[in-house]
């Protein structure tokens, strides 16, 4: 028994589209189109590397974006009157992740390091943090509870 579009021997209960395409042209069926795509291709064409080497910088520049904007803007989130809990969650990270992050970025704006440089944090606004923060991971201490708040 052979295929009657490909004229090779056929395979039973098996069915190529490759086959189709090598041979040309489907069967006519009555009231049937034939289909616009090209031929199928067993090899595609590879993407060039320099596409994805521009996916992989852009994919970088966001991450570090992200990373150094983060911390700030949970400092602004809590001092506008957000619970560290809610920040965390809008930042995708457990409140203690949250805290760490906070802490390393607030640090470095806290005080001046060389004489004459101005602080681009007031002690007041580092302390309402720094406590916000204390008093959620205090509890998670205390009472065992998650610090990736439930939905």
């Amino acid at each position: 028994m052979t295929n009657s579009v490909t004229e090779e021997p056929a395979t039973a209960g098996t069915w190529d589209p490759r086959a189709i395409a090598r041979a040309g042209d489907a069967p006519s069926l009555p009231g049937a189109r034939r289909a616009a795509h090209p031929p199928l291709r067993d090899d595609p064409v590879p993407a060039e590397p320099a596409t994805f080497l521009h996916r992989l910088s852009t994919m970088a520049s966001m991450r570090e974006w992200e990373q150094q904007s983060t911390p700030m803007l949970i400092h602004e989130a809590i001092l506008a009157g957000a619970s560290p809990c809610a920040a965390a969650r809008s930042a995708r990270v457990t409140t203690a992740e949250a805290h760490v992050r906070w802490s390393l970025w607030a640090f470095r704006r806290l005080g001046p390091f060389f004489a004459g440089e101005a602080t681009s944090m007031s002690v007041q606004q580092y302390l309402r943090v720094h406590t916000a923060f204390a008093e959620i991971l205090a509890d998670e201490l205390v009472f065992g509870e998650a610090s990736y708040p439930k939905e």
